[in-house]
């Protein structure tokens, strides 16, 4: 009821609409390196009103992301989603964020052969070869370019085998190392 000054008197009637306060909803980053396990996804929710917390929520946000387990470099950064979520007295405004993979070591191994003797013929310099991650390269001598050839030699002599995995998508490259390999005279 409202009164005025002389002769009026009335009733004023008004309607007001509360808005809704609004959550922002962040993924949080995340790295791992190739072939890692996806991580544990999580979510940041910054707004809340008073000492009012999730608990509020009639439902959580989610967080969503495409990586699975073995997923190339190549795809990275992977977007992580956030969605979802309902409360009463809340709107939500949701900020995506990115997985990060990085790549792995590549790794190799291999023996210098020193059991040769001459016989005129090319022998390879080394064995038992293994490598992961992408492609072993090869050069006799400090000098040269590196190939994927096996090295061989004919003569007798001491050589030196230096070698290095190429890394692909996946795998950094490895640091150039060598050994020895020995062809005797017969």
């Amino acid at each position: 009821t409202a009164k005025a000054d002389g002769n009026y008197e009335g009733t004023i009637s008004e309607t007001f609409e509360i808005q809704k306060a609004v959550l922002t909803v962040a993924a949080n980053s995340a790295s791992i390196r190739y072939g890692d396990d996806a991580p544990a996804y999580s979510y940041k929710i910054t707004g809340f009103m008073g000492k009012e917390s999730e608990s509020v929520l009639k439902s959580r946000p989610t967080v969503s992301c495409v990586y699975v387990k073995g997923d190339s470099v190549t795809m990275s950064p992977v977007s992580i989603t956030v969605s979802g979520g309902e409360a009463d007295n809340y709107t939500f405004n949701y900020v995506n964020s990115t997985l990060t993979i990085s790549k792995i070591n590549s790794t190799a191994f291999m023996k210098g052969v020193s059991s040769l003797v001459y016989n005129g013929a090319a022998q390879t310099l080394v064995t038992d070869i293994s490598s992961t991650g992408g492609t072993l390269m090869f050069r006799v001598g400090s000098e040269g370019d590196f190939t994927a050839e096996i090295p061989v030699a004919t003569n007798a002599g001491t050589y030196r085998v230096y070698f290095y995995v190429e890394g692909d998508e996946n795998h950094n490259d490895t640091a150039v190392a060598y050994v020895q390999g020995v062809i005797g005279k017969a």
